[in-house]
This record gives structure tokens, C-alpha cells and sequence, in this order.
């Protein structure tokens, strides 16, 4: 009890708030109070409320190593919902803070898992790959976003063997800006964010901001502005804009409708990748003035 009122009562005066810190408040306040005996909810908590409480949990082991250091051997969650089954336990027996993250880490992945269940029934097949949730049944809208969210793997063989049949030094420097791109964005930005992708994808990693829309935005807008500049015929220049612009600005929709990123999550991953393919433009010029790009 908190106060004159259970665990999952309080948890219901909140569903919707996903990272406020009433959620986050409650819990670590619970498992301080019941350490030794299991905090048990009750069998009405929606789903949503489930999960925040549990990814409210998660975000404070990185906030408050303090806590997470204390003394949580012997200390036990109980879920009696419909999402886990009657009496599962979540064990914390670890004494460290990151140990009790890894097993939230596991509690939310489960949960997610029940989620994906919920909604379109176990027998769904969903699985990652390369950073992509790929869930039946395929409908074309979902293929389209399947395909879309593979383009810049395609491009980036497409112009690494475009550099190797020619030699020319621009399709290089084009494979190393989307190397760059991506190793910047998963091991920096990702990292020191550290907001996680919506519940229903099946990418581990976090999701802000997107690497799919940073790096394609990046090449749309690089592509623009060497069109732009080109002293090509104007046919030339506006297939290739016209091809830039049918391969990567849908890129935050088929981000979004699979599931793998909020749209916060794409807008930021767009501008940013605006941002660079404007840097792009500009170093290419000034390291490359010779090379030709259309």
C-alpha cells in the first residue's frame, strides 16, 4: 500500500503517462516499502500503464545509481495480469543497480511481446532484422515499408561497387559520409539519448533519433544541392532529384509504420539528416572541387 491505496490502484490514476514521474515515483517508492514480500497488480491494468511502469523503472537505473545500489536481494515483482499469466515473477535478486536493469530490460521485452500478441495473436512471426521489424502478415503497405527501410543498405552497395568499377573518388567519400552517419548516430547520439523505440518494434537499440532518416535525408538533400549547382542540362538533374526524392522521403513513413520509431523520433532523425547532407555538400567542395556529381 501507498498511502490508503494498492500498487495497481495507483497505477490507474495515470495509464497514458508513459515517462511522467508519478509512474516512476510509485514503483521505486513500492519496491522500497515491499522489498522481502512481492508487490502484485491486479489483474485490471491496462497495458499501456503496465509498461510505463516498467520502462519508468529501466530509465532510473541509469538516474539513480544510488538506489540501484542499495540493498534489493530477496526483493520480488509479482504480475498477475492478463499480459504475463497468473503469479509469473520477476526476479530482482541482483544487488546492483545494473544487474536490476537487466531484469526490467527482460520484463519490458516480455511485455512487449505480450503487446504484439495482444494485438495480433501468437502466432504473429515478427522478427528484426538489420534494424527492421518485419511482421506478418505482409500487406503491400508493409512490404513497401520493408523495402523502403532497406534502401540505404542498397545504396550503399550500389555505390561502393560503383567506386570500385570506375575508381572515382566520389562514391567513396558517399560510402564513408553513410558510415559516418550511422556509426556517429548508434554510438553517440543514440547512446546519450537513450529513448527507447516504440513498444511494438522488435529493434533493441534505442530509437532516437532515427539512423534510416539521417542518413537518407542526408543523401535527399546532398542530392539537391548538387543538382542545384550542376552546370548539367536540366533533364539530368531533375531525374535525379525526382529519383532522390521517390527513394528517401518516405523513409519516416515506413519508419513510422512499422513500428520501429515514434514520429519525433523521424522528424528529429530528418533534420538532423538535412543538417548533414548540407555539411556533406559543403566539405565535397571544398575537398573534391574537380569531382563531378551529376
Amino acid at each position: 500500500m501507498i498511502g490508503s491505496m494498492s500498487v495497481s490502484e495507483a497505477i490507474r490514476f495515470s495509464p497514458s503517462s508513459v515517462d511522467g514521474a508519478t509512474n516512476s515515483q510509485l514503483l521505486s517508492t513500492a519496491l522500497r516499502c515491499t522489498c522481502g514480500s512481492p508487490v502484485t497488480a491486479a489483474a485490471g491494468v491496462a497495458v499501456d500503464a503496465e509498461t510505463a511502469v516498467v520502462r519508468s523503472f529501466y530509465a532510473q537505473a541509469d538516474d539513480n545509481k544510488s538506489f540501484f545500489g542499495g540493498p534489493l536481494g530477496g526483493c520480488s515483482v509479482t504480475e498477475a495480469t492478463p499480459l504475463t499469466g497468473s503469479g509469473k515473477v520477476l526476479s530482482l535478486a541482483a544487488k546492483t543497480w545494473q544487474g536490476v536493469a537487466a531484469e526490467f530490460q527482460r520484463a519490458r521485452r516480455a511485455l512487449v511481446t505480450s503487446e504484439k500478441d495482444l494485438e495480433e495473436g501468437g502466432a504473429s512471426n515478427a522478427f528484426s532484422l538489420f534494424s527492421v521489424t518485419i511482421r506478418k502478415p505482409l500487406t503491400p503497405s508493409k512490404l513497401a515499408a520493408v523495402g523502403y527501410s532497406y534502401l540505404p543498405f542498397v545504396f550503399f552497395f550500389f555505390v561502393i561497387l560503383r567506386a570500385i568499377s570506375t575508381w572515382n573518388v566520389l562514391p567513396f567519400y558517399a560510402a564513408v559520409v553513410q558510415v559516418f552517419l550511422t556509426l556517429l548516430n548508434e554510438h553517440l547520439f543514440k547512446r546519450w539519448i537513450q529513448e527507447p523505440r516504440p513498444s511494438l518494434s522488435l529493434v533493441k537499440s534505442p530509437g532516437m533519433p532515427s539512423s534510416h532518416c539521417l542518413v537518407s535525408y542526408a543523401y535527399m538533400v546532398w542530392i539537391f544541392l548538387e543538382a542545384a549547382v550542376s552546370p548539367s542540362s536540366f533533364l539530368p538533374r531533375l531525374l535525379c532529384v525526382s529519383l532522390a526524392v521517390a527513394s528517401f522521403a518516405p523513409m519516416p513513413w515506413a519508419r513510422y509504420y512499422l513500428d520501429d520509431h515514434s514520429e519525433m523520433q523521424c522528424l528529429v532523425g530528418c533534420l538532423g539528416g538535412a543538417f548533414g547532407g548540407v555539411i556533406v555538400f559543403l566539405l565535397r567542395h571544398l575537398a573534391l572541387p574537380a569531382a563531378s556529381a551529376i
